[in-house]
């Protein structure tokens, strides 16, 4: 008798785990799939939008440049670089925003946490390690960010201040402007991408 009511209550127990495992352990593995998935969707909209934004912005650039010439595409971006930059966040229902650690326009100054991201690729870049983009889940917020590398056309603007033409009117515009000293492979910046709900 007794006997049988130890093996009873072994089995219940064995029963309770097998129950109680089975009912948490697709849940916790579905979540983890879910949130993955969400993950690598988010990753592959972030870089479609970053393009986009990329085409768009130095499209607009190049056509200032040819028909004006360095000086008028300064003037040119400067008024409306974020009636793109917005337009686009429209279109795609997010936030997007170029930012840097040695930004030329204020509206770009980075957020904490923009600016703790920017050190990370930095310290890649400085050690070697690929600077690739990412999206970054927190609570509610979901953030895609990618890093902007300096090309030949960059230095134009974001080179040596010695070697940059019109850097009197880059400071005429942008009074506290960062955005120089850049060699072509840099970490310019990021962008940082925001979905909205």
């Amino acid at each position: 008798m007794k006997g049988m009511k130890i093996f009873s209550i072994g089995l219940l127990a064995i029963g309770f785990l097998l129950i109680w495992g089975c009912k948490t352990e697709p849940k916790s593995t579905k979540v983890n799939a879910d949130s993955n998935l969400e993950t690598s969707q988010l990753l592959e909209t972030g870089k479609e939008i970053a393009s986009a934004t990329f085409l768009a912005l130095s499209g607009e650039l190049q056509d200032a440049m040819k028909s004006g010439g360095v000086e008028h595409a300064l003037t040119y971006c400067n008024l409306k670089a974020i009636d793109i930059t917005d337009s686009l966040s429209s279109k795609y229902n997010v936030d997007i925003k170029r930012t840097s650690l040695k930004f030329r326009n204020i509206d770009n100054t980075p957020t904490p946490t923009e600016e703790r991201i920017l050190k990370q690729l930095e310290n890649k870049q400085k050690s070697g390690k690929p600077l690739l983009p990412e999206v970054v889940l927190n609570g509610y917020s979901k953030t895609f960010y990618a890093p902007i590398i300096v090309q030949d056309m960059c230095l134009k603007c974001h080179g040596q201040k010695e070697d940059i033409a019109n850097y009197n009117k880059i400071k005429e515009l942008y009074p506290n402007d960062l955005a120089v000293g850049y060699k072509q492979g840099d970490l310019r910046g990021m962008w940082s991408i925001s979905f909205r709900d």
